[in-house]
């Protein structure tokens, strides 16, 4: 209904793998509830953690986010 997709973890490491540089920033401008996020920081390493940055028009997947990202190891 709201047009929603979530995106496989597997899935979301492979296009960070392809689009996420190993020295820059990350904006995903649909976040949903992190997946890129999540792998684009693994790609990054925990000290690059501060250049991921998202948002979403769904304040739910932005508070998911935000748990996924606290609870993330990386």
């Amino acid at each position: 209904r709201q047009g929603a997709y979530y995106t496989p973890p597997k899935l979301a490491q492979r296009l960070a793998e392809l689009a996420v540089p190993e020295f820059g920033c990350v904006l995903d401008p649909a976040c949903g509830a992190g997946a890129l996020l999540i792998a684009a920081g693994d790609r990054l390493g925990k000290e690059r953690v501060h250049s991921l940055h998202g948002m979403d028009t769904d304040p739910i997947a932005v508070l998911l986010c935000r748990h996924a990202l606290r609870e993330w190891s990386g």
